[in-house]
């Protein structure tokens, strides 16, 4: 079911969404200075269903994979398993889950990044982190994913599983 959603930025600025999952209630959260915390319950957490690899490789083939990050030394690819075959690689490291955070706000919530990295560290977990303009992703071993997923939710971020649909905004927001 889809909800339209309202969000307010600050007291000039709105934002108008569709979400796919229920709106979380936003509205003790004074929108001058989000906490850490009103930016947690309000930043949605996606789990997705497929499991993923790091693989160094000298060149790409093909433009389905997750992530391809080139620095002066290397190209790193990250890729769904089912691309790890006919991905042409030097070495590999094997199997990660990526668990997608849709930050409420993003850039203006110091500390939030750290938040989720010691969260994960707290059980004493390794994570690996890739963040685009608007999101965070996380990697976390499969074998100990659902320990992440759990500190997540404990912390209080809203959990959802499956591949979201591209555009598509989650619940929460400020």
């Amino acid at each position: 079911m889809a909800h339209v959603v309202l969000r307010a930025y600050n007291e000039r600025c709105y934002l108008v969404s569709v979400c796919r999952y229920t709106p979380v209630d936003i509205s003790s959260i004074t929108m001058d200075q989000p906490t850490l915390e009103d930016v947690i319950k309000t930043s949605a957490v996606v789990v997705h269903p497929d499991r993923y690899a790091y693989l160094q490789c000298e060149h790409v083939q093909h433009d389905s994979h997750f992530l391809v990050s080139r620095d002066n030394d290397e190209l790193t690819v990250v890729t769904k398993e089912s691309n790890v075959a006919t991905t042409p690689h030097i070495k590999s490291e094997k199997w990660f889950r990526l668990i997608e955070i849709r930050v409420s706000v993003p850039f203006i919530t110091k500390g939030f990044l750290a938040k989720v990295t010691k969260t994960i560290a707290d059980e004493r977990l390794n994570v690996l982190v890739v963040s685009t303009f608007s999101k965070d992703y996380i990697l976390v071993r499969d074998e100990t994913h659902g320990v992440a997923v759990e500190a997540l939710r404990k912390v209080g971020f809203p959990v959802h599983f499956g591949e979201p649909q591209l555009g598509k905004d989650l619940a929460g927001g400020l």
